[in-house]
């Protein structure tokens, strides 16, 4: 229990950024303990469970395991089992949502860490990460989905402890449509990590399931048969 609360006050901490929206700063903030919590809850019957993966704001081109990473993206890098995220892309990401929805946006950067969450779970699952769970291994394509329904079963428990409300569950939705939109603003700052699925319906109804259904039916043989529209 106090690994479990330790991990989320770090998370929390790393996760308090300047460049972002003070509301929107405050949100993401909030949210390291459920990130945490949903990582711990995914690997419950693992004792440990493993690491989960370190976070590292960015404002430029950073070094990693992965090579160079440019700014203007958030990634996870398996090598090093580690988040980059450039907090200026996610201000930018979350002021162009705010100006489709009306609000403030500020669940924006909730979803994209929860996505990139996401990738970090699926190295373990698949033995990328080192972890001991039976080996499940996904196509790029279902590696996609898998992370944007983590994203949604973390923004579905952010909603019930209250850090989120029906507002925000619009901007996340408007998210997922806008970084599967090709002909939108997304695909110029989503280029560099394309998804291998541009259709928006796809990163949504995937958002959605993890929303609906929780982060268990975000496994390899739930999202392989999850019924989605292709390209």
């Amino acid at each position: 229990m106090a690994r479990v609360l330790c991990l989320g006050l770090c998370l929390a901490a790393v996760l308090r950024s300047a460049d972002l929206d003070p509301r929107a700063s405050r949100k993401l903030e909030e949210a390291g303990p459920l990130l945490a919590a949903a990582w711990t809850q995914y690997f419950r019957n693992l004792v440990p469970p493993p690491e989960p993966p370190r976070v590292i704001p960015i404002t430029r081109a950073a070094p990693s395991a992965c090579g160079r990473l440019p700014s203007g993206n958030a990634y996870y890098c398996r090598k090093d089992h580690s988040i980059y995220y450039d907090t200026n892309f996610l201000e930018s990401l979350r002021r162009r949502i705010a100006n489709v929805t009306g609000t403030r946006a500020d669940a924006v950067p909730v979803v994209v860490l929860a996505h990139e969450f996401g990738h970090a779970v699926y190295a373990e699952i698949s033995g990328d990460g080192g972890g001991s769970r039976p080996y499940q291994r996904l196509t790029g394509y279902g590696q996609e989905k898998m992370a944007d329904c983590f994203a949604g079963a973390v923004t579905r428990s952010a909603y019930e402890a209250g850090l989120l409300d029906s507002v925000n569950l619009e901007e996340a939705e408007q998210t997922m449509i806008a970084v599967g939109e090709p002909r939108t603003f997304s695909w110029r700052y989503f280029g560099r990590h394309k998804s291998g699925y541009p259709d928006w319906r796809i990163r949504r109804d995937s958002f959605l399931s993890g929303f609906r259904n929780g982060a268990q039916s975000c496994d390899a043989a739930s999202i392989e048969n999850l019924n989605l529209p292709r390209r």
